[in-house]
């Protein structure tokens, strides 16, 4: 990815493959040696797919590390579950609003 690239995806993207055409929240792209991280804001459909088809490239590999405050360590299995932790539990509260 370029550095336009990422400025763009900075200010939000406008994704035209739906009708309407689809304005992304702005998002940030930190560009890695063999891939790069990307945080986003919202959870469209595919949206990490679709934002890098909208500069023209293709996910081989995609991992979710984080979801919110709450990291989700090594490689979780598909479909894993755990309970949160009372840290966990209170940095989301506190990240949507809500006094413990």
């Amino acid at each position: 990815l370029t550095e336009d690239d990422v400025a763009k995806a900075g200010e939000g993207i406008t994704l035209t493959d739906t009708s309407p055409h689809t304005k992304l929240k702005p998002c940030t792209i930190i560009p890695g040696h063999t891939g790069c991280e990307i945080i986003l804001t919202e959870g469209k459909t595919h949206e990490v797919r679709r934002i890098l088809a909208f500069f023209g490239k293709e996910v081989t590999s995609l991992r979710r590390i984080a979801i919110g405050p709450v990291e989700l360590g090594e490689d979780p299995m598909p479909g894993y579950i755990r309970e949160l932790s009372p840290e966990e539990i209170s940095k989301i509260r506190e990240s949507v609003g809500i006094k413990n």
